[in-house]
């Protein structure tokens, strides 16, 4: 008779499974029975979390518990990123997070996101595994990592939960005592598993958390702070050594190899960057840079999961035109408008307006389209909230902010520069310095 060892032995994933994982870079060696990761993702509360904020606005909102299941929510609580992010929800993990509670809930199917618990401290957190639909593949002599796996997969998982993605989300409720308690769910949340829950407790009461969960997030512990000013750091360091390495006959795509790879150097985890050589409207793909051209370039970076984003224009080598020039000055001096303005207590739509009569004082008729004027950073770049005229959300010490501010002159140039602001006590703190010319 097979044993639950032998069966999970002899399963092997889906070519689908595989195929996913590898597309988006999750296999790191050749055979599914080795790392999957880097390095291990703890599953503790994480150190980024606002707790004493999450816990009031629970309280405000008459929460117990937050069922959290988007990627970047579940890594905002607990660290534990799991790779597919939203896109695929063949699998479904949740975290359950109870107000004041220091023990966290982790659920989920046999799959691949068990590798993240293997070398985590469990003390602080429940498993409950389902049966699902991918299993982990054991093949020839067993590594101790492989043990590992296979003891923390019988220790965890319990026999006669359903196989769908809720099962262990169930037990995991009612191992809570959960079952007539007031809970927030993500908008996120599939109706089948808000349909699964309220079926198996009818007297649950679910309240919808995306509020509540972005109101926490907006706002950064000294931990969050602490990454983000790395991120960023790395960002200008690479923005200003590309724009310095630039040389005559250089594609757009040769210049944006060349700040990933600055990035990289400097300590990137992940990148998103993009170099335009000025032109409005933008020039053909094998254009080659000359003496004189305005190269703008955007840096985007992640580092420990935390993102910066900044962009720089300048002039390669060359005389500025006075329009140029002029514009130029427009968009520094939208920055400094609104370094000088945003302190805790005025809104989002204040702040904008700032950027708007900064840059209005030397190019009379900026408008910006859509009137968005940037966007905030944390676990997500762009993060919520949104710098935009109309968004009423007052500011508080700890915001971390991003004016994204675009000049178009159409026929001629476009012009980009973004910095990052952190709201403090009793104003807001730059982190780097505003360019003064366009020269660099």
């Amino acid at each position: 008779m097979k044993t639950r060892r032998d069966f999970i032995k002899s399963t092997a994933y889906s070519t689908l499974g595989l195929s996913l994982l590898s597309q988006f870079g999750m296999l790191r060696a050749a055979s599914p029975h080795k790392h999957f990761f880097d390095e291990p993702l703890n599953t503790e509360l994480s150190k980024g979390l606002n707790r004493p904020r999450l816990d009031r606005l629970m309280k405000e909102e008459g929460m117990d518990a937050i069922i959290a299941s988007s990627r970047n929510n579940i890594g905002y609580l607990t660290d534990m990123y799991m790779g597919m992010g939203d896109r695929f929800t063949a699998i479904q993990n949740y975290i359950i997070y109870e107000k004041g509670n220091d023990v966290i809930s982790f659920t989920g199917e046999l799959d691949w996101s068990l590798w993240q618990l293997l070398d985590a401290d469990l003390d602080n957190v429940d498993v409950h595994l389902s049966d699902g639909a991918w299993y982990n593949s054991f093949h020839g002599d067993l590594t101790e990592r492989d043990k590992k796996m296979i003891e923390l997969m019988e220790r965890e998982y319990s026999p006669g939960l359903d196989p769908g993605d809720t099962g262990a989300l169930i037990a995991a409720i009612k191992e809570k005592d959960l079952g007539d308690a007031v809970v927030g769910v993500e908008d996120k949340m599939s109706m089948s598993a808000l349909d699964a829950i309220r079926k198996e407790f009818p007297k649950i009461h679910i309240k919808n958390a995306h509020e509540v969960l972005v109101n926490t997030r907006s706002v950064k512990n000294n931990y969050e702070l602490d990454l983000i000013k790395k991120a960023t750091n790395i960002s200008s360091i690479a923005l200003d050594e590309t724009h310095r390495s630039l040389k005559p006959g250089m594609t757009a795509g040769e210049i944006k190899e060349l700040l990933s790879q600055n990035m990289k150097n400097r300590g990137s985890s992940e990148t998103g960057v993009s170099a335009d050589l000025g032109t409005y409207p933008c020039r053909e793909k094998n254009y080659k840079l000359q003496k004189g051209d305005l190269v703008v370039l955007d840096a985007v970076n992640s580092f420990d999961r935390r993102y910066g984003d900044l962009a720089m224009s300048r002039v390669f080598e060359g005389k500025a035109s006075d329009r140029l020039l002029n514009s130029f000055k427009a968009l520094a001096n939208g920055v400094q408008s609104c370094v000088d303005s945003t302190r805790p207590g005025i809104t989002i739509t204040d702040m904008c307006n700032s950027i708007l009569k900064g840059v209005q004082e030397y190019y009379p008729g900026y408008s910006r389209s859509r009137n968005v004027f940037g966007h905030s950073l944390g676990v997500e770049c762009p993060e919520l909230p949104i710098l935009t005229i109309g968004n009423e959300t007052v500011l508080e010490p700890g915001m971390t902010l991003n004016p994204d501010i675009l000049i178009y002159d159409y026929g001629l140039y476009m012009l980009l520069t973004e910095n990052t602001i952190i709201v403090t006590e009793d104003g807001c703190e730059l982190i780097t310095p505003i360019e003064q010319s366009i020269y660099g």
